[in-house]
């Protein structure tokens, strides 16, 4: 059965604060307001944090991936893996999972979703935001998983930072 999930933050929000194993956040968006609440998390948590992203430096320039928000990751000891041509989005919480188009933040530096919005809004009003995703259950979120594993990747650390800082200049 196919769960649809029309509020990707407020899912996000109650797996998080229910975690029952690791957690990794696959999205070749990150962006510092995001980045920020991934690692105040990660350091209070007895549980390992991962980001799987794409060090883009196109992407980096549009703003939707913050080198800074990547270094306080790092700082905040989550791991960051580079997978090349990473388009997915995938939060893998704990033992749930959430497929779809949830992004992990926008160009907007203080947003921490893309489509944060007031719980109390009408998702379906013309011209808000919306967003879809599916909760993965079972079977699905291991195929998930397993092909999230078979990609190639590579730890990212500081001086890869250092880099995709220097291409923005």
């Amino acid at each position: 059965m196919v769960s649809i999930v029309s509020s990707p933050s407020v899912w996000f929000d109650g797996a998080a604060a229910d975690l029952d194993d690791d957690v990794i956040l696959v999205s070749p968006h990150i962006v510092t307001g995001f980045a920020r609440f991934i690692a105040e998390a990660a350091a209070g948590s007895p549980r390992t944090w991962a980001v799987v992203t794409t060090i883009d430096p196109t992407a980096a320039a549009r703003g939707d991936l913050s080198v800074d928000g990547l270094r306080m990751l790092l700082d905040a000891e989550v791991q960051i893996q580079h997978v090349d041509r990473l388009r997915t989005h995938c939060f893998f919480v704990g033992r749930r999972a959430l497929l779809g188009t949830a992004n992990l933040g926008t160009t907007d530096e203080n947003s921490r979703y893309l489509d944060r919005e007031d719980e109390t809004s009408d998702e379906d009003a013309a011209g808000g935001p919306m967003e879809l995703a599916v909760e993965l259950t079972g079977d699905q979120l291991a195929e998930a998983w397993a092909r999230i594993a078979r990609r190639r990747s590579v730890v990212v650390n500081a001086r890869d930072l250092d880099w995709l800082r220097a291409q923005l200049r």
